[in-house]
């Protein structure tokens, strides 16, 4: 998937988000768990394009952690290997 250059809003946008996720990843780093903001981050999704994945049920499992939904890193690491695969499979076989 291409994505056409980073404008300085979507670079700030990242930036921002890096020290968000930098912040909550020392809370939740000894559960092993990630925000919805950390997988989009990891998988290089939008938080809207990892909603809709949800919603389709094609996003690994969520857990709640309080009041929050969060995912397993282990799980959300997997998915992301599992992605990668199908997609490259897919480019190989065309």
């Amino acid at each position: 998937m291409s994505r056409g250059p980073r404008t300085p809003r979507t670079l700030l946008r990242a930036l921002n988000l890096e020290v968000m996720l930098a912040s909550a990843e020392v809370n939740t780093a000894e559960q092993g768990l990630i925000t919805i903001q950390q997988f989009a981050v990891m998988t290089g999704l939008s938080v809207r394009q990892v909603r809709r994945l949800n919603a389709a049920g094609q996003a690994p499992g969520r857990v709640k952690h309080g009041r929050k939904l969060k995912y397993r890193r282990s799980e959300a690491e997997a998915w992301l290997a599992r992605r990668k695969v199908c997609a490259l499979t897919f480019r190989f076989a065309e």
